[in-house]
């Protein structure tokens, strides 16, 4: 294993802690405070004008269900939020790993040079798709249904 500079792993840490830091306090706002994320969105003007849910419609509440620790309930939800959610849980567990370690785990640096931004604009644009098209046949069966 590599081992990381002083400079990488304090950014490991920002990174863990931020990413704690979110879920965490979106945990606390919902639990806790009982505050309703969701609610402070305006509708979806792409739904009010076509009836169909958005490419991004469900990802606040699969991600509140998400940090509740409902995560078959938050892929039932959209599927594409919560894999997002769930790559960035790993990225900020491997940061946090190298942070206290101070090694770079194999699969991170092989991942870090061999990635390229280009795929991971990509995959991301896959897995929206992917997450709108499961989004978009269940808004259509339950049309028909």
């Amino acid at each position: 294993m590599e081992r990381a500079s002083p400079r990488e792993r304090k950014l490991g840490l920002l990174l863990f802690l931020l990413v704690a830091g979110g879920f965490a306090g979106l945990f606390l706002l919902e639990t806790v405070l009982g505050f309703d994320v969701g609610r402070r969105f305006n509708p979806c003007g792409f739904k009010q004008r076509t009836h169909l849910p958005c490419i991004t419609c469900g990802w606040t509440t699969s991600t509140q269900a998400f940090v509740r620790g409902e995560i078959g309930h938050a892929f039932t939800l959209q599927p594409a939020a919560t894999l997002v959610n769930m790559v960035i849980v790993g990225a900020s567990l491997t940061a946090l790993y190298l942070a206290v370690t101070g090694k770079i785990p194999r699969f991170a640096a092989r991942l870090y040079r061999d990635l390229r931004w280009r795929h991971i604009l990509i995959a991301l644009v896959v897995i929206l798709l992917a997450g709108w098209a499961v989004t978009l046949a269940k808004a259509l069966s339950q049309r028909s249904g």
